[in-house]
């Protein structure tokens, strides 16, 4: 079940992407952010108040609205994520650990295998 569950936040998350950029959640600051989330969880709200007060089933509509607030936090955590570790922009590889060519992270901010391929085409 729940691997059903985050693959609807994903699915969410690549229709964000797609709507929005996928960087638009990264260029907006925190407050901004939390004004989005709380829209969502507003309008998440907004259901559950209607299934109470109208006695009816929205269940599904709910399960929209609840889909979009999880993916919300998820691109907020990914922004996070990626201002905490080290990443290669070009590829997105993690450079945990030991660098293996700390010229690279260093001098150019990629890691060793897209420096040694902007290298061969910046020679060419």
């Amino acid at each position: 079940m729940i691997k059903r569950v985050f693959e609807l936040i994903r699915a969410e998350r690549d229709k964000q992407d797609k709507k929005w950029g996928a960087n638009a959640i990264r260029t907006v600051g925190p407050d901004s952010r939390m004004c989005i989330l709380a829209e969502e969880v507003g309008e998440a709200a907004e259901v559950v108040n209607r299934m109470r007060d109208e006695g009816v089933d929205l269940t599904s509509e709910l399960r929209k609205e609840l889909i979009q607030v999880a993916a919300v936090a998820v691109a907020w955590l990914e922004k996070i994520e990626f201002d905490c570790i080290p990443y290669c922009p070009i590829c997105g590889v993690i450079l945990d650990g030991p660098i293996p060519c700390s010229h690279c992270w260093a001098i150019c901010g990629y890691c060793p295998t897209c420096c040694s391929i902007l290298s061969k085409e910046k020679k060419q």
